[in-house]
């Protein structure tokens, strides 16, 4: 399709000309009623025998005779030099009023027009480090400052995106690498094959398959397509049935587990919400099994209840109160895939909390350590 495609020079001569051909027939439609009344006053202003003569003229087709023209030089009203001047004084004022309005608009709204466009084009193209200039006034100026904030938006996905491909890559890469040469070795013969090898192949095939399952559960909640078989289930009983899952392994830490709960009843799909359970107690204790602690609450309050996770370990910073539940985060950076687990399993709580049409947050917990919250819709009885 064709487009034609103005300069701004080009569209500021347009308006010029524009703003000047309006001038021009206002000019005109001025002057034409101006020799519409000069008539009329003519005709007026005629004694009765000029007049009669005058029409006689007209009669016999003389009103061009030397006669007719003089008397219309004579009775004829013409605009006085003053008022000549005033209308010559207009035209050339509202020449240079248009040429300003028009300069004045190329600055304020062509000009920032054609850099935001610019800069989209640029943007479209991959550069999401351009700016807009925020010097235009009212709603365009708005316009800039929303679109900074878009390309601003736009950048930190694009970071977030390469370093959550490169994190990919890091975990997947890792056990793979482990399987090849294990698996190498083995056809070589310089390894032999029996149930403790087999067991180590296993191991990595299993965090393989938890790592794909842990990203396809994000990956389907952020799209909604994960689907929830919601039934109406009490947190105090599912949490008393559930909770002592984990006593042996809190033991063999050196952890206590103390639960503290009321009957409440939500919505919820008791697969996910044991995953979601699971996770934050297994966070709990990979990273803070020295606090020797582990408080499992409930609070029912507004009409939502709130189960808090809370250990007395290190804590977290306070830099990471939100980060911390994204894909690939780890609290502690010095810690590796086997003691610090993958980074994914409290993305995936926030992802299954969120699907429940719930909320849940970290915060520091008094006294020391971390504390995390999962706020859920309570259902009346």
């Amino acid at each position: 399709m064709f487009r034609l495609t103005l300069t701004p020079a080009w569209r500021l001569g347009l308006l010029v000309a524009s703003l000047s051909l309006c001038l021009g027939l206002v000019s005109e439609a001025w002057l034409l009623q101006r020799q519409h009344r000069a008539e009329q006053a003519f005709w007026q202003n005629l004694p009765i025998d000029v007049l009669q003569r005058y029409r006689y003229l007209q009669a016999q087709h003389q009103q061009f005779s030397d006669e007719a023209v003089l008397i219309r030089h004579h009775f004829m009203s013409r605009p006085e030099p003053d008022e000549r001047n005033r209308l010559l004084w207009l035209i050339l004022s509202s020449l240079l009023i248009g040429g300003c309005t028009a300069a004045w608009a190329w600055r304020m709204l062509l000009r920032p027009l054609d850099e935001l466009e610019e800069a989209a084009e640029r943007m479209t193209s991959g550069d999401y480090g351009v700016r807009a200039r925020e010097d235009a006034l009212g709603e365009l100026g708005r316009v800039q400052s929303a679109f900074n904030m878009l390309a601003g938006q736009l950048a930190r996905l694009e970071s977030e995106r390469k370093e959550l491909i490169a994190s990919i890559s890091h975990e997947l890469r890792t056990p793979l690498t482990i399987l090849q040469g294990r698996l190498h070795a083995l056809c070589d013969g310089v390894l032999t094959g029996n149930a403790r090898e087999h067991q180590r192949l296993l191991d990595q095939v299993l965090h393989l398959v938890r790592l794909v399952d842990d990203l396809n559960v994000i990956a389907q909640g952020q799209g909604q397509r994960l689907s929830l078989h919601q039934e109406e289930l009490d947190l105090q009983i599912f949490l008393h049935d559930f909770i002592p899952i984990f006593a042996e392994r809190a033991q063999a830490l050196g952890m206590q587990i103390q639960c503290h709960t009321q009957s409440a009843y939500v919505l919820a799909d008791v697969d996910r919400m044991r995953q979601v359970l699971t996770n934050l107690i297994e966070n709990a204790m990979r990273y803070a099994a020295s606090g020797g602690t582990l408080d499992i609450d409930m609070q029912v309050h507004d009409g939502r209840v709130e189960i808090l996770v809370s250990d007395r370990g290190p804590g977290l910073p306070d830099w990471q109160d939100e980060r911390v539940f994204g894909a690939f985060i780890r609290v502690d950076t010095s810690r590796n895939r086997h003691t610090g687990g993958a980074g994914l399993g409290l993305a995936v709580v926030r992802t299954l909390v969120e699907l429940h049409g719930g909320q849940v947050f970290s915060r520091q917990r008094e006294g020391g350590g971390a504390q995390f919250v999962i706020s859920l819709p309570q259902l009346s009885h």
